[in-house]
């Protein structure tokens, strides 16, 4: 970090099924003990100009199913799970260093990421690639649960315009405005893929599991920036990257356990 001009900070251990059925300590690891790791190397690299550490929506808890509010970065962190929770606790130890160091740092928190190329344990991707073998879609609850999703690629776009734009010490909230029942998304892979919708099934809910997140970008557009990408020409071209890459795959054994989805044979 000593010979580096700027840093951004994507490391984080995630997805918050492994967080609560398979134990914290990893989550406290990466998302805690790493940010405070960083921060160490950071004030002895006094070339850096500025950072940013990106965090995410789970942190400001969830949003009943009907209701129109938005989270921005005004929210107050209210985490349900192991997960989110460590990722606040991260959020607070930049504030802190921050404030007592003046370092030049900045942070986001960004809705649900997809692209090609994503692990198979997130939801687009293992749907994707359950529905090719013929294997059940499983839905947490009602599959009612909303998310906002963004494009990978408009992701990135965004920090290149936090990084040039931004001020230090800011918080930039990153949304696509995309707003998807899970349900919904299961739908859609199927008719991309001409697969039946009878293989949707439902699961028991997890425990804590949000109802539903929104987010105000407007900050961040206020700078100029706007995603390129639509949730459906995204996923769509999502899709078809996984249909022509699925022997990369070949190797998971899916499980029709939610919270054991992915093993590596």
């Amino acid at each position: 970090m000593k010979q580096a001009d700027f840093i951004i900070n994507f490391a984080a251990e995630t997805h918050v099924d492994r967080s609560i059925h398979n134990g914290t300590d990893r989550f406290i690891k990466s998302n805690i003990l790493g940010v405070h790791s960083l921060f160490k190397a950071l004030r002895a690299s006094p070339n850096i100009k500025k950072m940013i550490h990106i965090f995410t929506d789970e942190v400001w808890g969830g949003l009943p199913f009907n209701s129109k509010k938005q989270f921005n970065e005004s929210s107050p962190f209210l985490p349900n799970f192991s997960y989110a929770a460590s990722k606040a606790a991260g959020d607070l130890l930049v504030r802190a260093h921050v404030r007592a160091y003046g370092l030049p740092v900045m942070t986001t928190h960004s809705v649900n990421n997809f692209s090609s190329r994503q692990f198979p344990e997130k939801l687009i991707p293992f749907f994707v690639l359950r529905a090719l073998v013929g294997k059940k879609l499983p839905l947490y609850g009602d599959g009612r649960n909303i998310r906002d999703w963004i494009y990978v690629d408009d992701h990135s776009q965004a920090l290149l315009t936090i990084l040039e734009r931004g001020l230090v010490g800011d918080d930039y909230a990153i949304s696509g405005n995309e707003e998807h029942q899970n349900i919904e998304i299961a739908k859609r892979i199927l008719r991309v893929l001409k697969r039946p919708s009878s293989l949707i099934t439902f699961v028991a809910d997890r425990p804590g599991h949000d109802r539903r997140y929104s987010v105000n970008s407007s900050k961040l557009r206020a700078l100029g920036w706007k995603p390129r990408q639509t949730f459906n020409s995204a996923l769509i071209k999502t899709v078809q990257w996984y249909v022509k890459n699925q022997k990369q795959f070949s190797n998971l054994v899916f499980t029709q356990n939610i919270n054991t989805h992915i093993k590596i044979t």
